[in-house]
């Protein structure tokens, strides 16, 4: 008798040539993002056994159909149909036209500023925000994704942020990818993530963690992945983690 999940690889193409396959067994239709080509925002997967993927003068589309844009490249008056619109790669100064788009499901924005992020509230069904490398990024300025509920990922990714930044994305209780490395964060702000039960992968690389902050991590059972190189845990700080978290990929 045949048991688990069926087998789902999903052909991705790019202009008409092969990229590869990506599994998604494990992952009912409209929850997973798929990355593709060199776009900065993801794809939500809608159940498609092929995923062909184009980009012309900055409108990027899945099988024919325009799914999202680069407000760099495009001007928002030229925009026929915003509704079809689901992820939007854009600079700060064009944050100001993120409520355009009322089905907005990932955002990438590069060169923003914390008088700009008040913006990101406006896209209240955002699943996937993309904020790394911004130094103009605060902790003020993440009060504004606090309430941005659906929330499954998130990049702060090289950005100035501390443990008082890390404490407005607690109650986001649907997050499943968190990417904090290289950022201000201590051991004192993992307390925020206690309540991020359904973390699956992390990145804590080059901040401020040590041994003593195991226990916290040791609670995230749901972890699949886990990044803390260039941090204070030791060899042997990280074989207590290992045993705590056996199905976790821990990258030192």
């Amino acid at each position: 008798m045949q048991t688990g999940r069926e087998s789902k690889l999903v052909a991705v193409l790019k202009d008409g040539e092969p990229q590869g396959k990506v599994d998604l067994s494990e992952c009912p239709p409209g929850e997973e993002f798929i990355y593709l080509g060199r776009c900065r925002f993801p794809y939500l997967w809608q159940g498609e056994e092929r995923v062909e993927y184009e980009e012309q003068e900055g409108f990027h589309t899945v099988n024919g159909k325009v799914y999202g844009v680069d407000l760099d490249k495009v001007d928002i008056e030229s925009i026929t149909d915003p509704d079809d619109i689901l992820g939007v790669d854009l600079s700060g100064k064009h944050l100001q036209y993120l409520s355009n788009f009322p089905g907005l499901l990932a955002l990438a924005a590069h060169d923003v500023e914390e008088n700009q992020m008040s913006h990101l509230a406006e896209a209240s069904q955002l699943r996937s925000l993309d904020l790394g490398l911004n130094q103009g990024i605060t902790d003020a300025g993440l009060t504004h994704v606090a309430g941005l509920s659906d929330l499954r990922w998130i990049n702060l990714l090289k950005t100035p942020i501390t443990d008082a930044g890390l404490a407005h994305l607690a109650g986001l209780v649907k997050l499943s990818i968190l990417w904090v490395s290289n950022t201000q964060i201590t051991g004192a702000g993992l307390k925020y993530l206690a309540g991020l039960s359904g973390l699956e992968q992390l990145g804590l690389a080059g901040t401020d963690i040590s041994d003593s902050d195991l226990a916290l991590l040791a609670s995230l059972t749901n972890l699949k992945y886990l990044d803390i190189r260039s941090t204070k845990i030791t060899d042997a700080g990280v074989e207590r983690l290992q045993q705590a978290l056996p199905g976790c990929d821990i990258s030192v």
